[in-house]
């Protein structure tokens, strides 16, 4: 990854950490204009983090995009943990945009991969958890959503994660 590429990325995060979203936007087109068109790597992680300021501004639709356009980068590159976490990403927002089938499939695709995957972090695995298990909440699946909660509470529990463990623990006393 280009350093100016890099510089600019932590600025936008410094700013974006402050809510200043204008000057995170700016930093982040800077990043974009300096960045080589077939530096893939960069480029997703550019849009990822666009889509990562829509969604903060509950602009859905457009962070939808971003997270789109990311993906195809890298895809690009064949990075299939970026791919994978990318896709868990859009899981989200169908499902905040009432998408549930697509979000359904997505969640699905991102569950298997993770758990095929020896690179995954167990965060990354309960966070798609609990994004499937609300989802499945949603739709009146009460047993898929608590076989879901039941195994996120699991890995924040060994993470020591007490609101992810909390979370879990309100949901699946509701089931």
């Amino acid at each position: 990854m280009n350093t100016d590429v890099q510089n600019y990325l932590q600025q936008a995060k410094q700013f974006r950490q402050n809510n200043d979203y204008n000057a995170s936007l700016n930093i982040l087109n800077q990043a974009y204009n300096v960045c080589a068109k077939n530096d893939y790597a960069s480029l997703g992680k550019i849009y990822a983090f666009f889509g990562q300021i829509e969604r903060d501004q509950q602009a859905l639709n457009k962070a939808l995009l971003m997270y789109n356009k990311a993906l195809g980068e890298f895809r690009k590159i064949s990075d299939n943990v970026k791919v994978t976490h990318t896709v868990r990403h859009i899981a989200d927002l169908h499902q905040a945009l009432g998408q549930h089938h697509i979000a359904e499939e997505n969640y699905q695709m991102v569950l298997t991969s993770y758990r095929k995957s020896e690179e995954t972090a167990g965060l990354d695995l309960a966070n798609a958890l609990r994004g499937f298990a609300l989802l499945q909440e949603g739709l009146g699946n009460n047993t898929a959503a608590k076989n879901a909660w039941t195994e996120a509470r699991a890995i924040y529990l060994s993470a020591d994660i007490q609101a992810g463990v909390e979370e879990c623990d309100g949901h699946l006393v509701k089931l």
